[in-house]
Order: structure tokens, then C-alpha cells, then sequence
């Protein structure tokens, strides 16, 4: 799979815990390629499939409940990410927990 077209440029907020969100943020994690949830597209038929994402970048801090853009990249080559197209909202999950969400603000194809 080619790098730059598994990439996707998103805007996230990540929950408070408060919000149900996770009790410590992956702070620069989102830099490191070393955080990986997975995206859940909302959309009208209540579908729950889950795409493996791996951040790579980020623009700023992460702080609960602000938004910032980052990267993410594609996890799986035999995975169905056509979804994920500009301006598609999904829910930034771990495991069944919705600790987050995002717009798709860019797509490598």
C-alpha cells in the first residue's frame, strides 16, 4: 500500500472523562504512529465497522474536548476504507468505548 495514499487528514476532539473519554489523553501520541483506535463512520444505517487507524501527526496539544487536526494513516490493506471521504464524521473508538470524534478533512485514495 502506498503511504501517502493510505493518509488521512482529520479533525478530532477527544472526550473529557468526565464525557465518558478515556482518563488520560494519548497526548503526543498522535505524533508517535504509536496510537491506534479505530474510526467508526456515522451514518444513517446505525453500521458499526471498525477501520484500523494509526495517528502520525498532530497540530497542537491534545486537550480534552478541543479540537485539533491530525494525521492518520490506514491500517489494513484488505479493509474497505471508501468511507472515509472528505467531510465523512465518524467516532474515535477503543475497543466498544466512544472516547471521541471527527471529520474526515482530506483523503489520499
Amino acid at each position: 500500500m502506498n503511504l501517502m495514499s493510505s493518509e488521512l487528514k482529520v479533525n478530532v476532539k477527544f472526550l473529557s472523562h468526565q464525557n465518558g473519554g478515556r482518563k488520560v489523553l494519548p497526548e503526543d501520541l498522535l505524533s508517535s504512529g504509536m496510537y491506534r483506535p479505530h474510526f467508526v463512520v456515522i451514518d444513517k444505517k446505525n453500521s458499526e465497522e471498525y477501520l484500523g487507524v494509526a495517528f502520525i501527526s498532530q497540530s497542537k496539544k491534545l486537550i480534552a474536548e478541543e479540537e485539533v487536526i491530525a494525521t492518520a494513516i490506514k491500517m489494513y490493506e484488505n479493509v474497505d476504507y471508501t468511507e472515509l471521504t472528505i467531510g465523512t464524521t465518524f467516532t474515535i473508538r477503543e475497543g466498544s468505548a466512544i472516547i471521541g470524534y471527527g471529520t474526515v478533512i482530506s483523503s489520499g485514495t
